[in-house]
């Protein structure tokens, strides 16, 4: 179709209409992702790199799949998650890491002894990664000891984005992710391109563990969860 000696270009999406208008150089309609891609540029179609990016219904998402919980009494438990990407694409002479599941952990403990005085009230906070191979498919454990004569709650939840390494740089190969106790490679400051718009539409994913108790008085009640 000719407009105004414009081309335009029509790709379909899931129903949807995406137009492009190769004489002003952007995009007629909106992406279908929204503000679930990028507050600030809703007129983009896969970045607006189509000979590299792939996005065949315009929905790649970060997906979460079975997880496994284990209940280890008085608060302790252990649960693991795993994460796969639709159809995650690979730019041209890229070499593994391909990308990176990044995830924003926050971490609340609240226990009390029995007497009713605290004994760990804390809140954690860090960014952790996991590189991606090619594989299409992450695994993340949760856990948290057993805490005998107490009574309280703890929560971690995750915020999972994958990004390109073109966008993030080898983060296997960046000094500021480090290895600790109890994490992955992790951070705490925010990387600067965690708001950035996560790489080839994939969408955001979620996951919440933790577990309440109560083992005080000859009472041993431990109730942990997980979702997804």
């Amino acid at each position: 179709m000719v407009l105004i000696g414009a081309f335009l270009l029509c790709f379909e999406v899931q129903e949807a209409s995406a137009f492009y208008n190769s004489q002003t150089g952007r995009w007629l309609s909106r992406d279908p992702l929204g503000e679930q891609e990028t507050i600030s540029v809703l007129y983009v179609v896969n970045g607006n790199d189509l000979v590299n990016n792939i996005d065949a219904d315009g929905r790649i998402t970060v997906t979460e799949g079975p997880r496994h919980l284990t209940d280890k009494t008085c608060g302790g438990y252990d649960v693991q998650f795993t994460f796969t990407l639709d159809h995650p694409t690979i730019p041209p002479h890229f070499r593994p890491p391909y990308g990176f599941l990044v995830q924003e952990v926050s971490l609340m403990i609240v226990i009390f002894k029995c007497d009713g005085f605290p004994k760990r009230i804390e809140f954690q906070h860090w960014y952790e990664m996991a590189p991606w191979n090619g594989n299409n498919r992450f695994e993340d454990t949760s856990s948290f000891p057993k805490s005998p004569s107490s009574y309280g709650y703890v929560v971690a939840a995750g915020t999972i984005k994958y990004f390109s390494k073109l966008t993030t740089g080898d983060l296997t190969k960046n000094p500021n992710w480090h290895q600790t106790t109890g994490r992955g490679p992790n951070v705490e400051s925010t990387p600067p391109w965690w708001n950035f718009p996560s790489a080839n539409g994939e969408s955001t994913g979620y996951r919440v563990s933790g577990s309440s108790w109560n083992c005080c008085c000859c009472r041993n009640s431990s109730t942990p969860f997980a979702n997804p």
